[in-house]
């Protein structure tokens, strides 16, 4: 797909940032570490990538006649929109043993596409993780301890009345001949879990059992379907204005 973000820096950006909030080998590690990796947390993200080009024509033309003038118009647009989706599971635990084998995991890649750039886990980990009763409910419910979230970018490039315009004694055209756009809707929704390895001792030199993400996955479904009914609450919402 001609102009896509790369997937892979996309990636690497996401895992370099959970590793982040569990790696150890910084003077500072994250204050939550031990939680994350103690209720063996789980994570189901689905990447949504779409690409919205739009291009115009529309000539203007004005023919001066006496003390007439003939004012002509046409408009001809075209678009295309390139929608890319993908299922990413994480266990914190995996990714834990995995930097404990390769510590170059923890570096973030280069920034080409907004999701690239800073996607803010932390601050969304920690501020779920914060909120009262969150961590206790997660020893008394099957339930407890989840929560999900949507980080979503959008780029718009714009390019307006482009065309050179030719002025004649009887004649002025083409003027605002094309009109290109490009809109770029780059988003991560993701729901964290308690996974089936709750409670029991973690060594990172060991690897992980295998996950289930059953509890992830269904926290992403329902972050999706939140998402979903708020979209169309706002378009419910335009329908009844005058």
């Amino acid at each position: 797909m001609h102009g896509a973000p790369s997937t892979g820096t996309i990636v690497q950006r996401i895992k370099c940032e959970l590793i982040d909030l569990i790696r150890d080998d910084v003077p500072q590690p994250y204050k939550h570490r031990k939680l994350l990796l103690g209720f063996d947390y789980e994570v189901a993200m689905l990447l949504s990538l779409d690409v919205n080009d739009t291009g115009g024509l529309a000539p203007s033309f004005n023919l001066p006649y006496g003390n007439f003038a003939f004012n002509l118009g046409a408009n001809v647009n075209q678009s295309r929109e390139d929608t890319l989706n993908i299922n990413l599971t994480y266990s914190m635990r995996d990714l834990a043993h995995r930097w404990d084998q390769d510590r170059d995991l923890s570096i973030c890649p280069a920034m080409d596409t907004n999701l690239a750039g800073n996607l803010g886990l932390k601050r969304i980990v920690t501020a779920a993780l914060e909120t009262p009763d969150m961590v206790e409910k997660a020893d008394l419910s099957p339930s407890g301890g989840e929560f999900g979230g949507i980080v979503n970018f959008v780029l718009t490039r714009n390019l307006n009345s482009a065309g050179p315009t030719w002025t004649l004694t009887h004649f002025v055209g083409p003027g605002n001949l094309a009109s290109v756009s490009r809109v770029n809707t780059d988003k991560l929704s993701f729901g964290f879990a308690v996974g089936k390895n709750a409670g029991t001792p973690f060594k990172s030199h060991q690897a992980a059992p295998p996950s289930t993400f059953a509890g992830a996955n269904r926290v992403l479904q329902q972050q999706l379907l939140n998402n979903l009914g708020t979209q169309l609450s706002g378009i419910r919402s335009l329908q009844r204005l005058p």
